[in-house]
């Protein structure tokens, strides 16, 4: 009997065991399976961002910045990919290249596609730089662009950075996060829609305008980029009452140009001076005084037409390449200076452009003071200071034929910059 009672006992200890034993927590043993770790646009860009020597959270994220629409059409119209499930961008905007993105491609877009927009977006990054800021377009022209694929998913990145191919392999070795970040509102978080074409570009004058592309022998021909309106401001009015001395009639607009550039002719410039006297002291007011609108370089960004004009460098102290050329030529008109204006191109015809001409006892000399705004103050000398139409043909395209030829070179070399603190290496 005791035999029975003690097996009955271990029975139920037994059954005891078994039933608490699923429910109960295991104190060892192998731990539950970690989800896997899933790859986002913005982890991606964000792990590219820090390899390139950046702060993520310092710089500015369009994806905060623009309405889903607008972002969008931001990237099917810069970027030239049309579709995608997810995105981040990464930008410092203004005066530097600098940005990062990173796209989940859906199946309407190729690899092959991706990477084509992606490099004709940084082609044109280097044209918006270049001349203007050398080492920013060195920074551009180096830049990468990468796809990778992990899981069926595929991610495109553009990598326009200080350090390309540091963040290209953080983009590719970029596990994840086990958990995603949640989209922001200006994320998408299906396929956006075809966005409607970017807006023609303004007309310019049918002057300005050639037929066909203007070739001269040893020189990148010239067609009319066409991409900003480049008509030069009509200052006939402002020097008309420059030489009656009385600017009463003007309109409020050329009366504040009309004062503010008499200001500078009054600072500037003695009654027995030379004419490269003239042009030097003018030319070095200008790029002293003026900086150059970077909201030009931005696409996000609107640009005043005053930078176009002479009220943007004079009473703004700001304005584009045709900005800075007007300034001077009106301050060359004033001083009695003979002076020219040349609406061109750069960057092999694909970037608008504007610089002038002036001349010295019957020989005529290119200057360029916009690109000389860069090199004056960041390296401390003049490089487009009187020189010939065969060196501005370098980097610099025009009506060859309807444009007079610079062939003499300068008669004088302007000193550097004096408040230049760096060592000169040459």
């Amino acid at each position: 009997m005791k035999r029975v009672v003690s097996i009955l006992l271990l029975l139920a200890l037994a059954l005891s065991l078994c039933a608490c034993g699923p429910d109960a927590p295991a104190e060892s043993g192998t731990p539950s399976a970690l989800p896997a770790p899933v790859l986002t646009a913005d982890g991606l860009a964000r792990a590219a961002v820090t390899a390139s020597g950046r702060d993520p959270d310092g710089l500015e994220k369009l994806n905060d910045m623009l309405e889903p629409g607008a972002l969008e059409e931001y990237i099917a119209n810069y970027y030239g990919i049309p579709a995608w499930e997810d995105c981040a961008v990464y930008r410092t905007g203004g005066a530097e290249v600098f940005e990062v993105a990173v796209l989940e491609l859906t199946d309407a877009v190729s690899d092959s596609d991706a990477a084509a927009g992606l490099e004709g977006y940084i082609h044109e990054r280097e044209g918006d730089f270049a001349g203007y800021s050398p080492a920013q377009a060195d920074i551009a022209a180096h830049a990468l662009s990468a796809v990778r694929e992990r899981d069926g998913r595929r991610f495109a990145a553009l990598l326009l950075c200080e350090e390309p191919e540091a963040a290209r392999d953080a983009f590719f070795d970029f596990t994840g996060a086990s958990v995603p970040a949640p989209p922001t509102a200006a994320e998408p978080s299906s396929t956006p829609s075809q966005p409607s074409a970017p807006p023609a570009p303004a007309d310019t004058p049918a002057a300005s305008s050639p037929a066909g592309p203007v070739t001269y022998p040893g020189r990148t021909p010239f067609t009319d980029p066409n991409i900003d309106d480049m008509t030069v401001y009509d200052t006939s009015a402002i020097l008309a009452a420059w030489e009656k001395g009385d600017p009463s009639g003007l309109s409020d607009y050329d009366k504040a140009i009309y004062h503010a550039a008499e200001a500078v002719i009054d600072s500037q410039i003695e009654p027995d001076m030379t004419d490269l006297e003239k042009e030097y002291a003018l030319y070095l007011w200008v790029i002293t005084h003026m900086k150059y609108d970077y909201d030009h370089q931005d696409p996000t960004a609107t640009v005043s037409r005053d930078s176009f004009t002479p009220y943007g460098g004079l009473i703004k102290g700001k304005g584009v390449c045709l900005g800075f050329a007007s300034v001077f030529q009106l301050l060359m008109d004033m001083a009695d200076a003979e002076c020219i204006t040349v609406v061109g191109a750069a960057y092999h015809s694909e970037e608008d452009h504007a610089w002038n001409m002036v001349r010295l006892d019957g020989e005529w000399y290119c200057v360029d003071a916009t690109w000389d705004w860069t090199y004056y103050n960041d390296m401390g000398y003049m490089r487009y200071f009187n020189v010939t139409s065969d060196f501005m043909a370098e980097e610099h395209q025009w009506d060859y034929a309807n444009v007079p030829e610079a062939d003499a070179e300068s008669p004088w070399t302007p000193p550097r910059n004096p408040d230049f603190n760096f060592f000169w290496p040459w």
